[in-house]
């Protein structure tokens, strides 16, 4: 069947919303023919999704889902972020067609969107693409628990990809955003058990991780000094974590480092830790007394105080 032959019945398909049929006849097609027909799809999917918005019809609804179907089959992974299918929906097409949407999809909705992070763990899961190693797949990662709200739902995302525990330890390494960042995710997400701290130390009881790799990555995250907001996380998980001297004493450099911070709580959780570290065993004037300079000369009197 010929591009020419194919778009007739395919266009009539999809505006009958009879996926069914839709697929039957993409199912003739080779890979080339049905991409042939993408030109024709972009603005068909636009056209009924319009429809859909303007008279809110429950009969348009199979039409919009076929022409979702139709685009991520004959289209590219930048024109399958525009669809209207659910990830099982995704998943399903993917996993019988192998389209070339395939190609970069994941890369592609996460760049559209963090919460489409739960269609990328789905294709990921059932072996459809890579885990990316991007910093947007990371701020996916961090706004799961906001998305799924529910402590089973995860379980049941990590029991289906083994990497997706390991791959946690990630929140560490990004920002985040105004809208995505691990201080939003818990502020809005009122779920104990799906708050960051208890997520990352389930991971410890796991035995993914452990108390002394969170306590460098939660280190290495202060010393990028984030905006408050978002570094403020790390300090109250630093808290959370309740490192003892001696889990704290191999990194008294970053401590140290750590108070000529921008970023006040910064500061004042260094000042606490230099202050354990000293009751335990007295440190080094000199090195202590640079460090302090700076927040002698600040204007925080409980800083000023303690240091």
């Amino acid at each position: 069947m010929t591009e020419s032959d194919a778009s007739a019945p395919v266009h009539a398909a999809i505006r009958s919303g009879d996926l069914g049929s839709l697929l039957d006849l993409l199912r003739t097609l080779t890979p080339t023919q049905r991409h042939a027909l993408r030109g024709g799809l972009l603005p068909l999917l636009k056209a009924v999704v319009e429809e859909h918005w303007k008279q809110g019809a429950p009969r348009l609804r199979p039409q919009v889902q076929a022409a979702s179907a139709a685009v991520l089959l004959c289209g590219t992974a930048h024109d399958a972020v525009g669809t209207w299918l659910d990830s099982d929906q995704i998943v399903a097409l993917c996993r019988e067609f192998r389209p070339r949407a395939l190609d970069g999809l994941a890369d592609a909705l996460l760049a559209h969107s963090p919460q489409h992070i739960r269609t990328v763990q789905a294709l990921i899961a059932a072996g459809l693409t890579p885990r990316p190693d991007t910093a947007a797949y990371a701020l996916g990662l961090i706004a799961l628990p906001w998305l799924l709200r529910d402590p089973a739902k995860l379980q049941a995302l990590m029991a289906a990809d083994a990497g997706l525990a390991p791959a946690l330890l990630r929140v560490f390494t990004v920002e985040g955003t105004a809208d995505t960042s691990l201080a939003s995710s818990d502020k809005y997400n009122h779920s104990p058990d799906m708050a960051w701290g208890s997520i990352l130390l389930g991971l410890v009881e796991r035995g993914v991780t452990t108390r002394a790799e969170l306590l460098d990555r939660t280190l290495g995250a202060l010393e990028n000094d984030w905006p408050q907001f978002r570094s403020g996380w790390f300090s109250r998980f630093h808290a959370e974590l309740a490192p003892s001297p001696a889990a704290m004493r191999p990194h008294l450099a970053r401590y140290l480092a750590l108070c000529h911070s921008r970023i006040p709580p910064t500061v004042s959780l260094a000042l606490e830790a230099l202050a354990r570290l000293d009751a335990e065993a007295p440190l080094a004037g000199a090195s202590l007394l640079d460090a302090l300079r700076p927040v002698l000369a600040g204007a925080v009197k409980s800083q000023v105080e303690a240091a």
